[in-house]
This record gives structure tokens, C-alpha cells and sequence, in this order.
């Protein structure tokens, strides 16, 4: 691609393209940021909501609209812009990816854990069991032990293997996305 995106092809400046490639990189910025998670502020037909995105499918978030009040049926509250914010999970909300525009901050596990226990009460799910907590063992005797070489051998020729395939893929996803790039810069331009 070129360096300076402002100037067409034939040397001439070309705000109009320029606009389009900018809004396309800044939707795909976007898209790839928005997760599960993440308090995001969205744009609205009737204005800017602030919501916690409980998932993402197909370009769609599944969310909980967030107040600046608690009310009676709010089984959720979060910390965000200076303050609590409080949602119902049984108003859930979708709204396209692509209406996200900022991102305000990303729940820690133990926050998010209690939203989705707040979700499995709401809809009478049975709560999956809790993970089990890592242990740490202390080891008071150093074991020495000697692999043949024939095993280490093979081991690295089978990393060797699994570092050439995943070069492959990235290669792969790398043309794949400039392919869709460039589709969608030639359908923004009528070409």
C-alpha cells in the first residue's frame, strides 16, 4: 500500500478516498477491540448509551444498558467514568459493533464473574462449577533427568513443523485481510 493514502494513484489529492480508507480502518479498529467484557460507549439513534457488552456474534453485541441510577430490578453494578453504574440483565439490548465509539474499560475477571452470576440467576441457569484454584507445591528435591537424543531430536523437528505451518496461516490471514481491505475500499468508491 501506499505511504501517503491522501494522494491518488496518479499524484493528485484525493480527500474523498482518503475519508473512505480512514473510516474503514478506524470501523476495523473498532470491531477487533470490542469484546465480551468491556464497558463501551454506543452511538444511538436517540443518543450516546453507556453498556456493558456481554458478547459479540456476526458483528452484533449483546448488551446491558447502564444507568446512573440504581433502580429496582438492577442485579448489575460496575464501576465506570467516575462512578457506579447499575443494569438489569433482563433488559438485554443489541446494538451493531460498528455504533461502538469508545471504549470506557474492560471488566476484571472478578467483576465479570459477577455479572455472568447475575445473568445465570436472572435466567435460572445452574451456575458452571468454579475452576479450581491453582496450588502452588514447593519442590525440596531436584531430579535430574537425561532424554535421549533421539527423542529431543524429534521434538524439535516437530516444533520446526508446527512454526512453518503457523507462518503459513499467517500469511494466509494476512492476504485475506488485505483482500477484504481493498474489497471494501473498491465498494465504498464505486469501483
Amino acid at each position: 500500500m501506499r505511504e501517503n493514502i491522501f494522494i491518488n494513484a496518479e499524484g493528485y489529492a484525493d480527500p474523498t478516498a482518503y475519508k473512505a480508507i480512514i473510516a474503514i480502518i478506524k470501523e476495523e479498529r473498532i470491531m477487533a477491540q470490542v469484546k465480551a467484557g468491556s464497558i463501551w460507549e454506543f452511538e444511538t439513534d436517540y443518543g450516546e448509551v453507556i453498556c456493558l457488552v456481554l458478547a459479540k456474534s456476526g458483528g452484533i453485541c449483546t448488551n446491558v444498558k447502564l444507568f446512573d441510577e440504581f433502580r429496582e430490578d438492577s442485579d448489575v453494578q460496575v464501576n465506570a467514568l467516575g462512578g457506579m453504574k447499575y443494569g438489569c440483565t433482563a433488559r438485554i439490548n443489541y446494538l451493531p459493533e460498528s455504533r461502538a465509539n469508545r471504549l470506557i474499560r474492560d471488566l476484571k475477571s472478578a467483576e465479570m464473574k459477577k455479572v455472568k452470576e447475575a445473568l445465570a440467576a436472572r435466567f435460572e441457569i445452574e451456575a458452571p462449577a468454579p475452576e479450581p484454584e491453582e496450588k502452588t507445591v514447593e519442590v525440596e528435591k531436584i531430579v535430574e533427568v537425561t532424554v535421549p537424543d533421539a527423542e529431543i531430536a524429534a521434538k524439535l523437528q516437530e516444533l520446526r513443523e508446527t512454526i512453518i505451518d503457523l507462518e503459513d496461516a499467517d500469511g494466509k490471514l494476512s492476504q485475506a485481510r488485505t483482500a477484504r481491505f481493498i474489497s471494501r475500499y473498491m465498494d465504498v468508491l464505486g469501483i
